[in-house]
């Protein structure tokens, strides 16, 4: 399911079409970058333990290599974040 696309389409008074599960789909959202910085640091997580979740991952939430620009935003939120931790 493309969550953005049923967004817009809710947002626009469109019908949203059904559609099937893809079993096996793994992607990743990039906040975990700060969550994971914070549970390496505190020791409940190993910086393998994280390394080793992202194998599968097909996809991100922000970054696509034909649309940067969005994973650009996100990463200059996400430095701030981090300094500011």
């Amino acid at each position: 399911m493309d969550v953005v696309r049923i967004c817009y389409l809710d947002l626009t008074n469109q019908p949203i079409p059904a559609s099937e599960l893809s079993v096996g789909r793994k992607w990743w959202i990039e906040d975990d970058l700060v969550a994971a910085r914070r549970a390496i640091r505190d020791g409940s997580l190993t910086l393998w333990e994280w390394i080793r979740s992202l194998r599968g991952v097909r996809e991100a939430a922000w970054f696509a290599i034909d649309d940067i620009k969005p994973f650009f935003a996100w990463l200059s939120k996400a430095v701030r974040r981090i300094a500011e931790d």
